[in-house]
């Protein structure tokens, strides 16, 4: 599979295996697809298309490979990046077994994705992947990354995520560097011309300014009198003495 085409979902080197064009995409969306980082944040706004550029990548992904699909929990496994990448395979029809119990999916080309929650993150620990998707990373405790990216064991070895930023909490500071195998595409609300003309407006009627520029424009911004980081804090099991 060549990843360079960022028009199709799909780019197979054999012609048993179809080419699947996918015409629906943002400017931002583009962005990220054609990174060729290793590591690759995609963060957005809500309904900036975050969860459908992840899919699409997912299915990008060389023949013979296993990857790695997690979300914060399982109920938001299976109402976005689940859902999503189920209705991009059936309709394109590349779907040769898909095991509920198991939410293990395979594909044309011997692919396979496994689908898993972060409620538990040690139960990533047997896994052997290619590559990986956190999906609304930002929900997700820090210690995920770590175990996360230890199940990368096999080729082509990549991760990305994507996520409506939290604050610059964790994945700020991961993604914050000037590091080569780290990439960030911010991607607007408003960048997915392809919404509603009213969802904007609605949001911006029920949001703060400060909200709206965390959950609509995709900014990393620290809530307004917020003075101390929950990581400066240290807990003890004893209270110093003559402390107060």
């Amino acid at each position: 599979m060549s990843l360079a085409p960022v028009n199709q979902l799909t780019s197979l080197s054999t012609s048993a295996l179809p080419t699947i064009r996918h015409s629906s995409q943002t400017s931002p969306q583009r962005a990220f697809w054609a990174s060729d980082a290793r590591f690759r944040l995609f963060v957005g706004g809500r309904g900036s298309g975050k969860t459908r550029a992840g899919a699409v990548e997912a299915l990008r992904q060389p023949k013979g490979t296993t990857g790695l699909v997690v979300a914060p929990t399982y109920p938001m496994l299976r109402l976005g990046a689940m859902e999503t990448i189920l209705k991009l395979t059936a309709k394109a029809g590349i779907v040769t077994a898909w095991n509920k119990s198991e939410m293990e999916l395979r594909l044309l080309g011997d692919r396979r994705i496994i689908f898993r929650s972060a409620d538990n993150p040690d139960r990533l620990r047997g896994a052997n992947a290619g590559w990986l998707w956190l999906d609304e990373v930002a929900m997700m405790d820090a210690d995920i990354w770590p175990l996360s990216i230890a199940t990368l064991r096999e080729a082509p070895g990549r991760a990305w995520m994507s996520t409506t930023p939290r604050g610059k909490d964790w994945v700020y500071e991961l993604f914050s560097g000037n590091h080569k195998d780290y990439a960030t595409i911010r991607s607007k609300t408003t960048d997915n011309t392809f919404l509603d003309d009213t969802f904007v407006s609605t949001l911006k009627q029920s949001m703060t300014s400060e909200m709206y520029r965390q959950e609509v424009d995709g900014e990393f911004t620290d809530p307004i009198g917020a003075l101390f980081r929950r990581e400066w804090l240290r807990v003890t099991d004893v209270r110093p003495h003559g402390a107060k």
